[in-house]
């Protein structure tokens, strides 16, 4: 038999176009690899029933079946046909293509059960998975429960707005005793088990590769209760994908197949915010089961409580069509879900205000109560500070309650409502506390309060939140306890992360370690800083690398004006010389104001004294050359786009100024121990901080020249990423440079303030730079005074601000 049977050109719409995140969406579409979002095969299968019927006849519908898999996808309202082509009289090849030829889907369809469908070979032929990731939960062969399914009449009608093919059977129900589902609600109705057997690690986006659908008894009908069973036949995957083959049967639910709970709250009854939605439903005389969660990360916490409630938070409530947290939303879907016996008036007006007050207690009663349960469970004082914010604002809304109810009957209108649910859960807990940390209780003077807490203390279901509080306390305290003592347990200190990293005290213990000449203890006294007597042949009585036995005959770097050196200079030894980079008026300029602050500074008796000499701080204060030294403006400083470029080479685009110091270094000063100024990532490969280092004056061995050990931060960063220790170490050299010289340094390079033998002071800028998510050295959000700001959005809006 060859006849073949083709359908007319559809464009099926794409119906979960607005489902975000999936493979219906655009956006995750194209960003897999398609041309947008793509249409349910599901959809398209509602295509092939009309060919179905008239090449099988009506009993189609009674025991027919077409297993399809899916070859390519299609987009919103492209054009497919379907074609269907004999076998056998019970038993016929189904395809679908576009308008360009390409197969869309193909399989069998048959009238009875066909052992040897499309998707019955295919599960045959499917390896077994090598690495499952997301799928590694899942269990072959473990049964989903017994989950109750409908398919209602209003979800049959949405979809006939849309559907390519309305046969009469979906819309009169005369001809199988109830109207037929098409396949897209009817495939939707099986998947309630896939919950329960196909437990997935995200993230992940999921899509059907084929579908087979078989009739066992007739069709579904809409308005009939049904229960879906099902559980995993196989597991396969392939490169890019991980696939999970199962199988699913709806029941008649009438025919005894036990039904379940229909609702499931998941939390803890000593939790008042789950007791609101719990209180809600036995009020009306809903049907619902508890599954006690505990939140945490105690033995009793299980990661996907997460995809119940995002955060982690009770109460969480679990219906038929997924998963709702937050007290309020859980609320409001009961309401609507289960509209009577309502806790709502009848009145819009009456809505507003028993939300009203609803709304009025959880903010300005429970949220301020909140913050002592801890005390008030653990039996604990509480922080002063808190306690008091606590009375103020309770005194504050307590009149305030007052005039929103009068508490005679209820806590509004004449009837039990979502205000007295907010009421007694909550304001009882306010009571308490007062009591127990302020010695009375705060709402006292509310008019009817107490005979109105009488009263719903007495009705059976309080009677019964209460109880169940009182049962879950051991077993909430327990919890806690545990979370505690898991936590510590899990909390050894070889078991904690990155304690290697967070607690080294690498790489300078080795550095100290194998090189002891380099530490000194500085006088504490600052009154022997200027009387300090140095020991010659230390490591800070050195001299210029030119002048070294050790360093004489390497190619240490010289002041340049050469873009090239200065680079190789850089990362070779970790600092370079930009020669002239202060023209000799700048020079003169910057060197005058230095020493007129100083002694400013010094008169006014605020002066920072430093062992060395004497530092002037956030000078971006101190001087409009300062402002444009920071900005590398060229009044300031000519080298300035040299100067900026290599810093953005080292630091990359964005970096910021962290400080600018003025160094004085005078006579009789005590040296600095060699440190590095990059205190964090020193396993890098590429600097986190650069230092500006401007001469003001000439500088060598002499007057303090800043102590460094050329090349010293490839030695110490190579050491900490190969876990290594620091050996020894070659000699330290003084920097020597002329003024107006700009010595760039990597902020790993090991350094210190030299010995200042003459008479006048050392002076030396100290413009330092790091990438922009370090906390800089000068906090000047808070320092920068407010004229400077002015000045810098007037004259230079881009370039200070951003360096600041």
């Amino acid at each position: 038999m060859a006849d073949t049977i083709t359908g007319p050109w559809r464009r099926p719409r794409n119906t979960s176009a607005n489902e975000k995140g999936g493979i219906h969406d655009d956006d995750t579409a194209q960003n897999l690899g398609f041309q947008g979002g793509t249409i349910a095969g599901s959809i398209h299968m509602e295509q092939f029933p009309p060919l179905l019927v008239d090449y099988f006849g009506d009993a189609w519908w009674s025991s027919g079946g077409m297993s399809l898999y899916f070859k390519a996808a299609t987009i919103n309202h492209e054009p497919v046909r379907c074609s269907l082509e004999a076998m056998t009289p019970s038993k016929a090849r189904i395809w679908m293509e576009n308008e360009a030829g390409t197969m869309v889907m193909e399989g069998t369809a048959s009238l009875g059960e066909d052992p040897d469908s499309e998707v019955s070979k295919r599960v045959a032929a499917a390896r077994a998975p090598s690495d499952l990731r997301m799928m590694q939960d899942v269990v072959v062969g473990a049964p989903s429960p017994d989950c109750p399914v409908s398919i209602s009449i209003e979800s049959i009608d949405a979809r006939l707005a849309v559907i390519t093919e309305p046969m009469a059977c979906y819309k009169d129900a005369s001809f199988y005793g109830g109207i037929v589902a098409p396949v897209a609600p009817f495939v939707h109705a099986f998947r309630a088990v896939e919950p329960h057997i196909i437990p997935v690690r995200g993230p992940y986006v999921g899509l059907f590769g084929s579908i087979e659908l078989q009739y066992l008894n007739g069709p579904v009908v809409t308005g009939h209760d049904y229960v879906a069973q099902g559980h995993v036949v196989a597991l396969s995957d392939s490169p890019k994908t991980e696939i999970v083959w199962y199988t699913a049967t709806l029941n008649d639910a009438s025919s005894g197949v036990p039904d379940i709970t229909l609702l499931k709250l998941h939390g803890f009854s000593s939790s008042n915010y789950y007791n609101v939605p719990k209180l809600a439903l036995l009020e009306k005389g809903i049907a619902f089961e508890e599954v006690l969660s505990y939140t945490g990360v105690g033995p009793k916490y299980k990661p996907e409580y997460l995809d119940k409630s995002p955060l982690g938070k009770v109460p969480a409530i679990e219906t038929e069509e997924g998963f709702i947290s937050e007290s309020r939303a859980i609320l409001e879907y009961i309401e609507r879900a289960y509209p009577t016996p309502s806790l709502l008036p009848d009145s819009a007006f009456g809505i507003g205000k028993v939300q009203e007050l609803s709304q009025f207690i959880e903010l300005y009663f429970e949220l301020v109560a909140r913050r002592l349960i801890p005390n008030l469970l653990g039996g604990t004082q509480p922080d002063p500070a808190v306690l008091k914010e606590f009375e103020t604002s309770i005194n504050k809304a307590a009149p305030a309650l007052a005039r929103l109810s009068d508490f005679k009957q209820f806590a509004y209108g004449d009837q039990f409502t979502l205000a007295d649910i907010a009421a007694i859960l909550n304001l009882p807990v306010v009571r308490s506390v007062g009591k127990k940390f302020l010695g009375k209780d705060p709402l006292s003077d509310v008019p009817g309060l107490d005979n109105y807490c009488e009263r719903m203390e007495q009705r059976p279901h309080v009677k019964t939140i209460r109880a169940d509080a009182a049962a879950d306390q051991p077993g909430f305290m327990a919890h806690l306890k545990a979370l505690y003592e898991f936590i510590k347990e899990k909390s050894a200190p070889d078991m904690q992360m990155y304690r290697a990293e967070v607690s080294t005290s690498e790489p300078m213990k080795s550095v100290l370690e194998n090189n002891p000449d380099i530490y000194f203890v500085p006088p504490q006294r600052s009154a022997d800083w200027g009387n300090w007597a140095f020991k010659p042949g230390s490591y800070y009585d050195t001299t210029t690398g030119a002048k070294h036995p050790y360093w004489q005959d390497h190619n240490l770097p010289q002041a340049t004006k050469d873009i090239e050196q200065l680079r190789q200079d850089m990362v070779q030894w970790g600092y370079c010389k930009i020669e002239d980079a202060l023209s000799a008026e700048q020079v003169e300029r910057m060197r005058v104001r230095v020493l007129e602050q100083a002694e400013g500074e010094r008169l006014a008796g605020i002066a920072q004294r430093t062992p060395s000499g004497q530092n002037i701080n956030c000078c971006v204060n101190k001087g409009r050359c300062f402002e444009l030294f920071i900005e590398q403006h060229h009044s300031a400083i000519q080298g300035g786009p040299l100067i900026e470029q290599l810093v953005t080479e080292a630091l990359g685009p964005g970096w910021v100024c962290t400080s600018l110091i003025a160094a004085i270094s005078l006579k009789g000063g005590v040296p600095q121990a060699l440190h590095q100024d990059q205190s964090n990532a020193l396993d890098s490969q590429s600097p986190m901080t650069i230092n500006l280092l401007t001469a003001i004056t000439d500088v060598d061995e002499s007057n303090g020249g800043t102590l460094l050990i050329p090349g010293s931060h490839v030695t110490l960063s190579q050491a900490m990423r190969e876990g290594k220790p620091v050996g020894k170490l070659p000699p330290a050299i003084n920097l020597d440079a002329k003024a107006g010289t700009v010595v760039i340094t990597d902020g790993r390079l090991l350094h210190g303030t030299g010995i200042n033998h003459t008479d006048e002071p050392r002076i030396v800028m100290l413009n330092g730079m790091q990438k922009p998510w370090m906390r800089q050295q000068e906090n000047w959000m808070l320092s920068v005074r407010p004229e400077v700001m002015a000045s810098a959005q007037k004259d230079y809006p881009v370039k200070l601000l951003a360096l600041l």
